[in-house]
């Protein structure tokens, strides 16, 4: 879906196909893309990025994804389930709290609790978003359509 594809300047790259973008079209890229696998008679599909995610929603293609399913990404990519399954094969991650709404917060805003943790997005990348040692106004005013988890840190 790329408008400039990875692998545009590659040798080994024969042809590329434009696809709807997954998020907005998922349907339609779901179906051409199966089309496609068809078509060319792919054996295997390897996910390089993100599109993992989407590659896995799709059940006909399970079997040549070479890949985990999609419940399996899900809880190791999310961060909070990720620390939850961490913490449940013992390995101490258990200082977390999801955040899910300011109401799940509460324990974080009484004064000189928040600025012990660490505040991230369950989905993101690269550090993006994180919040180090945030005041009580910067945790009633996060941004609660997207799940957050706080991580105690320990100094």
């Amino acid at each position: 879906c790329l408008r400039f594809p990875i692998g545009r300047f590659s040798p080994f790259v024969q042809r590329h196909v434009r696809l709807p973008a997954p998020a907005k079209h998922f349907r339609e890229f779901s179906r051409r893309l199966e089309a496609l696998v068809e078509h060319y008679g792919i054996d295997w599909i390897i996910p390089t990025s993100e599109e993992v995610f989407w590659l896995a929603r799709i059940p006909s293609l399970k079997e040549k994804l070479f890949a985990p399913d999609a419940a399996t990404l899900t809880l190791l990519h999310d961060k909070a389930r990720f620390a939850e399954l961490a913490t449940s094969l013992g390995y101490g991650a258990d200082d977390n709290i999801r955040l899910d709404t300011l109401a799940d917060a509460a324990p974080l805003l009484n004064p000189g609790i928040s600025e012990n943790y660490v505040l991230k997005p369950v989905y993101s990348r690269f550090g993006t978003d994180i919040l180090m040692s945030p005041t009580p106004d910067d945790i009633r005013n996060l941004d609660y359509h997207r799940p957050w988890l706080a991580k105690r840190v320990f100094r």
